[in-house]
């Protein structure tokens, strides 16, 4: 049963197994008042029973007549000072700290090779993806009510904003910042998700299950589509009610910025709950962070009026980068101010004199991807530090909690 197609452990209890059955077992574990009295084959057994000067009566099976002849084998084994025997919670213990060295050594291979591990890396992310996928799926009712808040919060900035004439030009800064605060500020809602499995992360990865780079590449990977999927949601209503440019290139665009948001805010999530204790401090770290971020983004204070020992932050910034894009894509070769019929101001001009011009618009991009990539990368490194602590001390724990088993033959 072992050996079943699907790789599968099948655990049995058997009462009062027949004979022609114990000659299957391969090891037998033979426990008294707390302490190991034999552990090893059905013949081993026998031979101890013997040593020990118990004859095994005719038909009468082995481990039976073992159970039978309990206190006789503790007096044969007292007698003979059989310091090679443990007690169960010794046993244990040993056995724990052997599984923890074996963990130690398959985390620090989940680079390398496949050594210690029951599938190769593109598997384990084939397999954690699509138990990520299940997992989304099988919440429906956080996906739905997400996908619905998304929905309302489109046709609410569509309904507020509604058709803004091209004279609205502030109005349409005014949209574009509102709307990169709620899109990077309403993701925390993952953040416990996200806790909880990373305690489920550093029980598997122990285990040898797979590893922890898997891991990160799969829960990134699954996102993607779901991420997607709200930001249409979002996106189609917030840009055709609000009146922006009228044109199927500057909606695809606008589309992947608020997908590329969406995902990094998620990315950001990822990597604070990789390194926060505990809710409370993860969802106060990340409103404070984005907080910041929002500061420097150069909407409320330009870059050139900033002091100089805070112009790195304008350019950390996740608003920055998506705003700018933003403000390009629908100001672009636009008029933005007329006087009297005629343009005197055009959104090339402006734009330029901040420093945006339209070699931005790809570069931007490429930059919101870094961010996202950084982000990942930095929470695998978290989450892998924080397996090797749990495993080093889980294995310093057992060491100074047990006392150690040494074998040795006695003396004649």
């Amino acid at each position: 049963m072992a050996d079943s197609p699907r790789g599968r452990t099948v655990v049995l209890s058997i009462h009062q197994p027949g004979a022609r059955i114990v000659k299957m077992f391969d090891a037998v574990l033979l426990l008294a008042a707390g302490s190991v009295l034999h552990h090893g084959s059905v013949d081993a057994l026998g031979s101890l029973l013997a040593d020990a000067g118990l004859r095994l009566p005719p038909h009468v099976d082995t481990v039976e007549f073992a159970i039978d002849s309990v206190d006789d084998l503790r007096i044969h084994l007292h007698r003979h000072q059989r310091r090679d025997r443990c007690t169960l919670q010794q046993l244990f213990h040993q056995h724990k700290l052997i599984q923890a060295a074996d963990d130690d050594k398959r985390l620090d291979r989940s680079h390398g090779h496949d050594d210690g591990y029951a599938n190769s890396w593109p598997r384990e992310v084939a397999v954690l993806s699509q138990r990520f996928f299940r997992n989304v799926a099988r919440t429906r009712q956080l996906f739905a009510c997400r996908t619905v808040c998304m929905l309302i919060a489109g046709l609410a900035l569509g309904s507020i904003f509604y058709d803004l004439g091209d004279d609205k030009a502030a109005e349409r800064v005014g949209l574009f910042a509102f709307l990169l605060t709620f899109l990077l500020s309403s993701t925390t809602e993952a953040l416990p998700v996200f806790l909880q499995e990373r305690e489920i992360l550093a029980k598997e990865t122990s285990s040898g299950a797979y590893r922890v780079s898997a891991y990160a590449v799969a829960n990134a990977a699954v996102f993607l589509p779901f991420q997607l999927v709200l930001a249409a949601v979002f996106a189609t209503p917030a840009y055709w009610l609000t009146g922006l440019r009228r044109t199927a290139p500057a909606f695809g665009y606008f589309m992947l910025l608020i997908w590329l948001v969406l995902y990094t805010a998620n990315s950001v999530v990822v990597c604070f709950a990789a390194a926060a204790p505990d809710f409370v401090v993860g969802n106060a770290a990340i409103q404070g962070v984005m907080g910041s971020f929002f500061l420097f983004s150069g909407y409320f204070i330009t870059k050139s009026a900033m002091p100089a020992y805070w112009v790195p932050m304008h350019y950390l910034s996740l608003f920055k980068w998506p705003f700018e894009a933003m403000l390009l894509n629908e100001f672009g070769g636009r008029c933005v101010a007329r006087a009297m019929g005629v343009c005197v101001a055009t959104g090339d001009e402006v734009l330029r004199r901040e420093g945006i011009g339209e070699e931005c618009r790809w570069r931007n991009v490429g930059v919101m991807v870094g961010f996202v990539v950084f982000y990942r990368v930095l929470g695998y490194a978290v989450l892998r530090v924080r397996c090797a602590l749990t495993l080093k001390g889980a294995a310093a724990r057992s060491a100074l909690s047990s006392p150690c088993c040494f074998s040795s033959n006695p003396k004649p």
